[in-house]
């Protein structure tokens, strides 16, 4: 996959994730709301968020990262982030959309068709 994606040493732009796009499946990318992103995954797909780091509470570091958010509550989003082991990772909503907001809200979503 990283050569499809053309993957470097910085990562992958997260546009590059239409390339997926096929008869089999549908591709999204582009900015979301929180409340499109909840019926996502209401639906059972999980939406690959790109979020700025320093505004999420278990990172200490500050660059573009790529999450997927796979659940949420009231106070909070789960996040499985390949950075971390751990996952579900807990990130507050007000971070959550800080750490989405620095990078215009932009995510994917894969569906088969």
């Amino acid at each position: 996959m990283a050569r499809q994606f053309d993957t470097t040493v910085l990562g992958t732009p997260g546009s590059r994730l239409l390339r997926l796009n096929s008869p089999e499946f549908q591709v999204f990318f582009g900015p979301l709301t929180l409340p499109l992103v909840r019926s996502s995954l209401e639906r059972g797909r999980p939406v690959i968020a790109l979020v700025r780091t320093l505004f999420l509470d278990y990172w200490e570091d500050d660059l573009a990262h790529a999450v997927v958010v796979v659940g949420f509550d009231e106070e909070s989003l789960l996040l499985n982030d390949p950075a971390v082991d751990d996952a579900p990772q807990r990130a507050s909503v007000t971070g959550f959309l800080a750490a989405w907001g620095e990078l215009d809200y932009l995510c994917g979503t894969i569906a088969k068709r």
